[in-house]
């Protein structure tokens, strides 16, 4: 595999991130070409949860060049808004919500933004160019593909935090550890009072 160029770099170290959710849209980058173009959700805050399309149709009032895609700008979902929405619940929740709208075949209307910011450029405020006339490139509306990847899960796991099964099951071992000290404590006293009458 050769990398040709690097479209997004952005890290999520939480000194990055925004102090807030977007509040009157939901945004993503947008890559690809005139071809075929894919979507990533912009992780702003956590918690937070990854949804991805690929080859997802645009219907706009000013089509894209490859140039533009090629340069990563912003498509901002208008008809959700995130702040209300986070934090998203469970990947079986999701699943089983027929009201979840991130699902393939669901057509959204959306804006898009020209990204005033470096593909390698750190946060906050990497959706900031969102909303601002001088930067809108286009308005319409996507429709998803049928290869929708969605995950409120994986990034929001703790790495440090032990799992409460195994938790739990140390609670039990130290409980029959203790019982067991208990009880050779008792046979030991008992044992010493014997030779000691004896």
């Amino acid at each position: 595999m050769t990398i040709k160029h690097v479209v997004k770099s952005r890290p999520l170290n939480s000194a990055y991130l925004d102090d807030n959710y977007p509040r009157t849209f939901t945004p993503f980058y947008l890559y690809g070409n005139t071809q075929e173009k894919n979507i990533d959700h912009m992780l702003l805050r956590a918690p937070n949860s990854q949804f991805s399309a690929e080859d997802v149709k645009l219907e706009l009032d000013h089509p894209l060049s490859d140039e533009q895609l090629a340069a990563g700008p912003l498509l901002c979902i208008q008809t959700f808004h995130e702040e209300p929405s986070q934090p998203y619940p469970s990947n079986s929740d999701l699943k089983a919500s027929s009201s979840f709208w991130f699902k393939p075949g669901e057509r959204l209307a959306v804006k898009i933004y020209l990204d005033t910011h470096a593909p390698t450029a750190q946060g906050p405020g990497l959706a900031s160019g969102c909303e601002k006339p001088e930067n809108l490139l286009a308005t319409g509306h996507v429709t998803l593909g049928t290869e929708v990847y969605v995950d409120s899960e994986t990034m929001n796991l703790d790495p440090f935090k032990k799992p409460e099964t195994a938790a739990k099951w140390r609670e039990e071992f130290d409980k029959i550890g203790k019982s067991i000290r208990s009880v050779t404590h008792r046979a030991h006293h008992a044992h010493h009072a014997h030779h000691v009458k004896g």
